[in-house]
């Protein structure tokens, strides 16, 4: 791991920090680019956004990037985890250990298809590119209580947070 650098985001001038992960440049902190529809801050509070990034669905998820950026791809968020030692405890370790990895977890929760909110300061859900089935997406979760990080599918309106990765010419 290399600490990259910073992204602004010419759209709305917020700064990212950003962090080089074997060959990738990924976002160390959230996404948090308000689009004006199917965004949301944790429990609707925008003091939320400030420090753990916006909630997107999926569609919302994979328009939101700004230029030279995208939404990581299941491919990628699974060499990421290779990366990290694997599915499981050694790789959330790993991940949430800021210090270690420089990817820097922020545990900042789920929205649900009903609106209601969970999992803030214990679990971390984050969009793939990668469809799953029709209503279903993948994405990389980390949940504080099991000590774990996996890929798992989640229907398409849930809100999860939003890294990014850096355009390469070498695609996973």
């Amino acid at each position: 791991m290399d600490d990259s650098g910073v992204f602004t985001d010419p759209r709305n001038g917020i700064t990212y920090k950003t962090v080089k992960i074997s060959n990738r440049i990924w976002f160390a902190q959230n996404f948090n680019y308000n689009n004006q529809y199917s965004s949301w801050c944790y429990d609707d509070n925008p003091e939320n956004a400030k420090i753990f990034g916006r909630l997107y669905n999926w569609e919302s998820a994979n328009s939101i990037a700004p230029k030279g950026w995208h939404l990581p791809s299941k491919n990628e968020w699974e060499a990421l985890l290779d990366f990290f030692g694997g599915v499981g405890k050694q790789a959330f370790n790993n991940m949430s250990d800021k210090d270690f990895s420089g990817f820097n977890v922020l545990f900042s929760g789920i929205r649900t298809l009903n609106g209601d909110y969970y999992g803030l300061g214990s679990s971390s859900g984050f969009w793939s590119s990668t469809e799953d089935l029709n209503e279903t997406a993948w994405g990389c979760f980390l949940d504080k209580d099991e000590k774990k990080a996996a890929m798992s599918s989640l229907h398409k309106n849930y809100g999860r947070s939003v890294r990014l990765v850096k355009d390469s010419p070498d695609p996973l």
